[in-house]
């Protein structure tokens, strides 16, 4: 449909203006005439020659309605901004399509996500990546080889996720591959309360007294014929304990105290890229970093943008001189968080504190009587011929 403009035309001699209009060549359709007024149709283009016959005749004209594709498009002709971002955004839409935009793991302990997803992304399975890059059988074959903590991973795409589904090596002993014969040793000395062997036959009993490298049970074991038969020894050895951990707190420490105002320095992250927003910073001797991510999600699944912020804050080191009271209580609870690691799998009994303060160190000792397992099993190569 061509451009036409339907107007109306008021006031002053219609006739003449009509007239005028038809000895001038201007094309005028769908002539009605309401009341004092008149109401017809002329091409765009034509509208503009109007304005010297209305002159001329004292009458007023005025646009009542604008038809055809030529007014859509004109009005969208001022707005190109609209249509260059629409361009840009089907662009960007399709190289954005073929990357991954979020690598999930799963299958695996939190703690153990960082490593996987560090070396499978050494792999090309990272954010920003292209998905028709990705060699899933090698990727595969390779993190078997490099990641011995894990059995089997595989990568599957949906969409632009990366899942990296993950099964884990559910070992429970270092020593439970294919093992001939292996022989439970004591790891300390102790008074055997009681034998839990599993497998293999046991070589002290209950009352008995051991020291560290003692036999406990063997693996191998002999026939009425006087054969001997290999297998591994299993089980538990649970024995009456002595162990002693000390703490050391100097009363002069160096300690590490804020010193001048935090710096930030804050970056746009898009597919891996990372696009500074801020000056690049320049490092103190000794600073306290922290790390900020914002991302955008939908839902829970975090899309492949958003801002990363560190802010650093100086640090100045202050000499600090602890009272006998602030000593004691940094050391007992250092040694809560030993006990807590190398007494995790024993059973306290006796607990006995001594301290002592000399040459500016206060020292803290405990000594303990616990219950626990001595047991260790330990692989026995046997010699043809020996």
């Amino acid at each position: 449909m061509k451009a036409a403009v339907e107007w109306v035309a008021e006031g002053g001699m219609l006739p003449e203006f009509l007239n005028r209009l038809h000895a001038v060549g201007i094309a005028v359709g769908g002539v009605r005439r309401q009341g004092e007024s008149v109401r017809a149709v002329t091409s765009a283009a034509d509208y503009k020659r109007l304005r010297e016959a209305a002159r001329r005749t004292g009458t007023r004209v005025r646009i009542h309605r604008k038809r055809g594709w030529g007014f859509r498009v004109e009005k969208w002709k001022k707005r190109r901004g609209i249509a260059v971002g629409a361009v840009l955004a089907g662009w960007l839409l399709w190289q954005l399509s073929g990357r991954i935009w979020a690598v999930i793991p799963s299958g695996i302990d939190p703690t153990q996500s960082g490593e996987i997803l560090s070396a499978v992304a050494k792999m090309g399975v990272d954010i920003g990546q292209p998905i028709d890059r990705l060699q899933q059988r090698e990727i595969t074959l390779r993190a078997i080889h490099d990641l011995r903590q894990v059995i089997a991973l595989t990568v599957n795409m949906d969409g632009c996720i990366a899942h990296v589904d993950v099964v884990e090596d559910n070992t429970n002993h270092p020593l439970s591959v294919d093992i001939k014969l292996s022989n439970l040793v004591a790891v300390r000395d102790g008074l055997v309360l009681q034998t839990e062997i599993t497998k293999g036959k046991a070589a002290v009993q209950s009352g008995e007294g051991v020291t560290a490298g003692d036999l406990l049970a063997t693996g191998s074991s002999e026939t009425i014929r006087g054969m001997l038969i290999y297998g591994r020894a299993a089980g538990a050895v649970w024995a009456r304990t002595k162990r002693e951990l000390t703490v050391e707190v100097p009363l002069s420490q160096t300690v590490w105290l804020p010193s001048g105002q935090p710096l930030t320095y804050a970056t746009v992250s898009l597919l891996g890229l990372e696009i500074p927003l801020t000056s690049p910073l320049q490092r103190p001797e000794a600073y306290r970093q922290q790390v900020d991510s914002d991302r955008l999600t939908v839902g829970e699944l975090p899309l492949p943008l958003g801002i990363d912020r560190t802010v650093l804050t100086p640090l100045a080191a202050t000499t600090r001189r602890l009272t006998l009271a602030e000593a004691k209580q940094q050391a007992e609870e250092t040694l809560a968080e030993k006990e807590a690691v190398e007494l995790r799998d024993a059973t306290i009994e006796k607990r006995e504190l001594s301290s002592i303060c000399e040459d500016g160190v206060f020292r803290l000792t405990a000594r303990y009587i616990c219950v626990e397992n001595i047991a260790e099993e330990r692989p026995v190569t046997v010699v043809e011929g020996s």
